[in-house]
């Protein structure tokens, strides 16, 4: 694969999740295949925000565990920080789309970082946003 993939934290979350029911394993072996397959990939301090809390707060993960798996994701990635012109761009993105403005923010990176599909689970699949990003489910297609 050639595109630019922007990967939202939930598709990154289930790499780490070990608690042994069916439609998680499944989840994880997707991503993680798609996580081996794709070839340019960005993600945002927002990402690096929402893994930390979720497996903090919902999983009860160690600070150490979760900083070890941020480096581990880091090193696999490009970095993409927010800036006003990215808040901004999530205004419009929300007020156009009426996305969520959190989502709105994870778009307007996506297009910042000039990706071809944005992967999440979150979001309308085949959605095309601003003509030129792609949402793209992985566990509701067959893209890979």
């Amino acid at each position: 694969m050639k595109d630019k993939f922007f990967v939202d934290s939930n598709i990154w979350i289930y790499q780490i999740l070990k608690d042994n029911k069916k439609e998680s394993e499944i989840k994880k072996e997707i991503s993680k295949s798609f996580l081996e397959k794709a070839g340019i990939i960005f993600i945002s301090s927002q990402v690096l925000n929402e893994i930390s809390n979720v497996l903090i707060k919902k999983f009860e993960f160690s600070p150490e565990k979760v900083s070890s798996f941020l480096n581990e994701i880091m090193q696999s990635t490009f970095f993409i920080t927010s800036s006003p012109k990215t808040t901004f761009k999530a205004l419009e993105i929300h007020a156009k789309y009426s996305f969520s403005f959190y989502d709105s923010m994870i778009i307007s990176s996506s297009l910042e970082a000039g990706c071809d599909c944005l992967i999440t689970e979150d979001l309308h699949q085949g959605q095309l946003i601003e003509g030129s990003l792609k949402i793209i489910n992985p566990f509701n297609s067959e893209i890979f």
